[in-house]
Order: C-alpha cells, then structure tokens, then sequence
C-alpha cells in the first residue's frame, strides 16, 4: 500500500474512533446524556438529530459548546490518526527494510 493511502486511512480510522467516543461521551455526559439510549431501547435516530444540530445552530460553534460538536471531535480524531499514520510511516515497524547492499547514486 502507497504511504499517501495508508495515511487516508489512518484518518478515517482516527475520525470513526473520535466519532465512537463522541457518541458515548454524549450518551453519558451527565447534563447531555440518553442521546440515543432512551426508555431502554436503541434509538440511532436521537443521536443523529443531535449530529444536525451542529449544521442548524451556529451556537454549536462557541467555545463553550464546541465539546458537544461532533464535527471538531471527528476532525481533531482525523489529524491524530494522519498524524501518527505519518509517524508511523516513516519506520519499518511491522515492514522488513530492504535488505542487500544500497546503490550509491541513489544515496540520500
């Protein structure tokens, strides 16, 4: 796999996982919580109403509510997890480096 796209996904895993622990710090939270758990049953449809209130409020964007924005907490996930792709990247760990003698002209 190219280095470019195992970064791709390393975002995309960083944003699900973000996003995951979003939901469940909504679900809990105590003053925001039973988002998508109510009355005992499963109910997905709560938390993505709550998802389009970032798009519909303007209010979702001040400081003080931006712990309830879903959109910071996938894109903050998405650099941490290019981040550390990247970092991870420029090893060998879990790739055998290329073994032989190196050719000169390509020394760098």
């Amino acid at each position: 796999m190219h280095h470019s796209t195992k970064i791709i996904v390393w975002v995309c895993v960083g944003s699900f996982v973000f996003w995951v622990a979003w939901l469940l710090w909504v679900q809990f939270h105590p003053s925001f919580g039973n988002v998508w758990i109510r009355c005992g049953r499963f109910q997905p449809t709560q938390a993505l109403g709550v998802m389009g209130q970032t798009l519909k409020k303007m209010c979702m964007w001040h400081a003080d509510l931006l712990m309830f924005n879903w959109i910071v907490w996938v894109a903050t996930g998405g650099i941490l997890g290019g981040a550390l792709g990247g970092a991870l990247g420029r090893t060998t760990l879990g790739e055998n480096p290329p073994s032989g003698p190196r050719d000169p002209s390509h020394a760098g």
